[in-house]
């Protein structure tokens, strides 16, 4: 069963979802300036989603443009978050850990929505579930 964590600093050997405003790349205490010239080439290119991997621990990056949390923009993160479960399913990953600097609390949510939501499966009625689980890359059967 994949699980979502919630933490203000990244933890060491989990994979994590760093959400945090495009123009403050910067701040992010975790890179050194060889990826901050990589993030800030990637979101110029307009990329959603910033994936750097390391010893089998996966590390996304989101970078939001700063704006208030309208539904159409929470829809857009939902979708990006069902983006991160397929991810992380082909990933194998089991655990994630959502980090928050943006100080928005409604952004981290609705990220965490859009993974649990992809990652569900009604597999109640199901004669083998074993079978159905196999078609995809779904930690939680």
């Amino acid at each position: 069963m994949t699980q979502i964590k919630y933490s203000k600093s990244p933890l060491l050997n989990i994979s994590s979802v760093t959400l945090f405003f495009d123009d403050e790349v910067s701040k992010i205490s975790e890179l050194d300036k060889q990826q901050i010239s990589f993030f800030k080439k990637e979101i110029d290119n307009d990329r959603d989603l910033i994936t750097l991997q390391e010893l089998g621990v996966y590390h996304y990056y989101l970078p939001i443009k700063k704006q208030a949390p309208n539904p159409e923009f929470l829809e857009k993160l939902r979708n990006i978050g069902a983006k991160l479960c397929g991810l992380m399913n082909a990933a194998k990953s089991t655990e994630i850990c959502v980090n928050n600097d943006t100080g928005e609390k409604q952004f981290p949510l609705a990220v965490a929505e859009g993974i649990s939501l992809a990652n569900y499966q009604f597999l109640r009625y199901f004669k083998d579930k074993k079978k159905s689980c196999s078609n995809q890359a779904h930690q939680s059967c």
